[in-house]
């Protein structure tokens, strides 16, 4: 799949193009998330339930770290591949794997190595720490499966190819769903057997990965003879990298923190908040697509200077969310409770009544979360990825500021309140930063 050309035509209608394949992709990731937690709460219960989500943050910010990575090492890779070096995109390609899979096992490594110190930290409780620690031990073998499949699908949407990509994914959250089944209802294996399910849906995504390079992509197979020094390229690679997956994976770091206290506040809460939590991000999914597309509008409106295009832009992807917002404040509050006994299969007072106040208080406030996710890829957008980064910093304090004072003082209401308090900081500094880019929206024609 070629350039998809966003400078040109109806701005909404290539932008809601560019972004469906990005939804349709996240989607099913997320959908998978909340089948998955259906399938442990309707068999396993909620401490068992509860054991998943008290490490779920963790294996998230690692996910997102090593997924990162990948990105940049694709970007670097796209560069390489315009070049029409061939052998230099095969060496790159070779260093990428060396330096994704030594990445993965340390940081496994590490995380086992450390594992009841970590668990200590995120507060989990005694009655649920043995199964958080195999669910998440298990979770850490697959994620170093996942860091090598996310690497081969970075090089194949750095060779243009969005489409495949996102076949993969559709195939695998299928598998892992069928194995989910098997594991943890058919062969009683309990938390394990979910993560065991993921572990090896990873596994058999890189056999399949291997497989599709075998055949199509015989051009980038690399063999022996590509593993050669080039210290130039590493650094590169490693430079974007890390760049990439600190960006990506650091505000996260935020959620970790949150998630100590939450953990503190017992099963039912930690389960309430993970599922009121995974059904906010599916809410917000198709704002994030559009945020998504909207950073590639920006980027190429920017090539040709075309500033009133990108405010245009801007005004119709901020519309687009205000209507999703509404849609969902009124679906959230037509449902909440059938969407959390749902999704948990778990009926505790308890989790229904906290679950439903999350979504119902944090939906009330998803317009600043649609705000910050465009203007934030806005000016990524126009090449300022300096002021997203200082945002995410902001993010991340204001987060465990909030955790450890207004959590202290309000209990499990002021996690549900965190979130709408950091989206109105982030909306302010911000709307403030592009301001001063002077991509501001005003009321003047443009």
């Amino acid at each position: 799949m070629g350039k998809v050309d966003l400078t040109k035509g109806n701005i909404m209608k290539g932008i809601l193009l560019f972004a469906l394949p990005i939804f349709i992709g996240e989607f099913f990731s997320v959908l998978y998330g909340l089948i998955d937690m259906r399938i442990v709460g309707s068999v396993l219960g909620e401490t068992s339930l509860a054991a998943v989500s008290s490490t779920s943050s963790l294996s998230e910010f690692i996910i997102e770290l090593e997924d990162g990575i990948a990105v940049g090492f694709g970007v670097v890779l796209s560069h390489i591949i315009a070049s029409k070096n061939q052998d230099k995109v095969k060496r790159a390609v070779a260093l990428s794997s060396l330096i994704i899979i030594a990445l993965s096992i340390v940081i496994s490594g590490l995380v086992m190595i450390f594992i009841n110190p970590i668990l200590n930290f995120l507060n989990v409780e005694q009655s649920i720490f043995d199964e958080a620690k195999i669910y998440i031990i298990v979770t850490l073998i697959g994620i170093i499966f996942l860091a090598v499949y996310n690497l081969f699908v970075a090089v194949l949407r750095s060779a243009g190819d969005s489409f495949t990509p996102l076949i993969f994914l559709i195939v695998s959250n299928v598998l892992n769903i069928i194995l989910d089944v098997v594991f943890v209802r058919n062969l009683s294996l309990g938390v394990s057997g979910a993560a065991w399910a993921t572990a090896i849906t990873q596994f058999i995504c890189c056999v399949g990965c291997l497989v599709y390079f075998r055949i199509f992509k015989k051009d980038m197979l690399i063999i022996l003879y590509d593993f050669v020094p080039d210290m130039e390229l590493f650094k590169s690679l490693v430079k974007k990298g890390l760049s990439m997956g600190g960006i990506i994976s650091f505000v996260l770091l935020g959620s970790v923190v949150l998630q100590t206290a939450v953990n503190g506040f017992g099963t039912g809460i930690i389960v309430a908040h993970t599922v009121a939590d995974r059904i906010i991000i599916l809410c917000l999914m198709p704002i994030l697509s559009v945020g998504s597309a909207l950073y590639y509008f920006c980027e190429q409106n920017k090539e040709i200077n075309d500033i009133g295009r990108i405010k245009k832009g801007i005004k119709q992807s901020i519309l687009l969310s205000a209507v999703w917002c509404v849609i969902t404040i009124v679906i959230i509050y037509s449902f909440s409770e059938k969407m959390i006994t749902s999704v948990t299969a778990v009926f505790s007072e308890e989790v229904v009544e906290d679950g439903m106040r999350y979504l119902e208080i944090d939906s009330m406030f998803f317009i600043l979360s649609g705000l910050v996710c465009i203007i934030r890829n806005c000016l990524q957008g126009v090449g300022d990825d300096k002021t997203p980064l200082i945002t995410n910093v902001i993010e991340l304090i204001v987060k465990v500021l909030l955790t450890y004072t207004l959590v202290v003082w309000l209990g499990s209401f002021g996690v549900i309140i965190v979130e709408p308090i950091v989206w109105t900081v982030m909306v302010i500094s911000l709307a403030f930063m592009l301001a001063r880019k002077k991509l501001m929206i005003t009321t003047n024609r443009t």
